[in-house]
């Protein structure tokens, strides 16, 4: 009886320890879910925003034009314009009083470290753009609201 106690304990030991994992794995695999990540609830929103008319569009969009900066390489400059899609009237209206004063220094701050390879082709465009969406978003007021796209609307490059 003494051989057998240990490998008993061993036993149920590694039962309890099987049904306490798989107590875990069930609750993850099917409870209730948030969006996973940020960016799948920007594609929800972005979505149900796809649905709005042009005229409610342009209620709810700002731009920002010819900003003109040296990149993270001071041998080459760009000259960019954007436009922003905010979330709703209220948001643009505290967009408006802050675009000059935050968000257009930390495009340029964005600007100045981003190589101009970094930049070349959609994917480039598209990471500069949710790059700017996150730091934009974390400076607008807490009651604001946030931006919910951003496009660039004019892009240049040129070597100095």
């Amino acid at each position: 009886m003494k051989k057998l106690l240990p490998w008993l304990v061993s036993g149920v030991l590694a039962v309890g320890l099987i049904g306490v994992v798989a107590y875990f794995l069930m609750g993850n695999m099917f409870g209730e879910k948030e969006p996973v990540s940020a960016a799948a609830a920007a594609a929800a929103e972005k979505e149900a925003l796809s649905k709005m008319t042009a005229s409610e569009i342009a209620e709810v969009s700002s731009t920002i034009d010819d900003i003109k900066t040296n990149l993270g390489d001071p041998s080459y400059v760009v000259n960019m314009s954007f436009s922003f899609q905010l979330q709703d009237g209220k948001t643009k209206e505290a967009f408006e009083l802050i675009k000059d004063l935050k968000v257009k220094p930390l495009i340029i701050k964005t600007l100045a470290d981003t190589n101009p390879d970094a930049l070349n082709g959609a994917k480039g465009k598209d990471a500069l753009n949710d790059k700017l969406l996150k730091l934009i978003n974390s400076s607008l007021p807490e009651d604001g609201g946030k931006v919910v796209d951003i496009e660039i609307t004019n892009f240049i490059v040129s070597a100095i």
